[in-house]
């Protein structure tokens, strides 16, 4: 479970955004927020979220070193919320998600050897930055516990008082 700060609901498409902050930090993050979820809390309450994601874009590296050598420019872990606020040049008009760009490290691996081509054949356990979350990904390579991910994911879970 990672812990938040909520600050409030705003509609989505199909349903229900939660704007929180990293307890932490007091990093902005959007989570879609999923059925079980306290649609009652109030701004400023301690939450929590039992936190999912979907991979896209990901890049896959056996260390930190590999990553750094490719030329990434983040640190492990390190996380910015994409879909908090629009980039400085930004022509059409924004509309905030739940996407992040992150790094973390992986630290359980669940595999689907059965999965089509078009749904997720890994499920993994990654620590980022102020948070654990559960990423689903389709991933034609090794990926191991340890390796460092490089990527976006859309977050979901149900968000309840801490």
């Amino acid at each position: 479970m990672s812990k938040f700060v909520f600050r409030y609901f705003a509609d989505c498409e199909d349903g229900q955004m939660a704007r929180l902050e990293t307890a932490e930090s007091g990093i902005p993050v959007n989570i879609f927020a999923e059925d079980g979820t306290d649609f009652d809390l109030q701004d400023g309450e301690c939450c929590k979220v039992e936190l999912y994601g979907i991979g896209s874009q990901v890049d896959v590296y056996s260390t930190a070193e590999a990553m750094y050598a490719a030329g990434s420019k983040m640190t492990v872990p390190s996380m910015i919320p994409m879909g908090t606020f629009p980039p400085k040049d930004a022509g059409e008009p924004f509309e905030e998600s739940a996407h992040i760009l992150f790094v973390g490290t992986v630290l359980e691996v669940d595999t689907d050897p059965e999965a089509n081509e078009n749904q997720p054949n890994y499920c993994l356990k990654v620590e980022t930055l102020e948070m654990t979350l559960q990423l689903y990904l389709r991933h034609e390579g090794l990926i191991e516990v340890g390796s460092i991910l490089h990527g976006v994911a859309w977050l979901f879970g149900p968000v309840t008082r801490a």
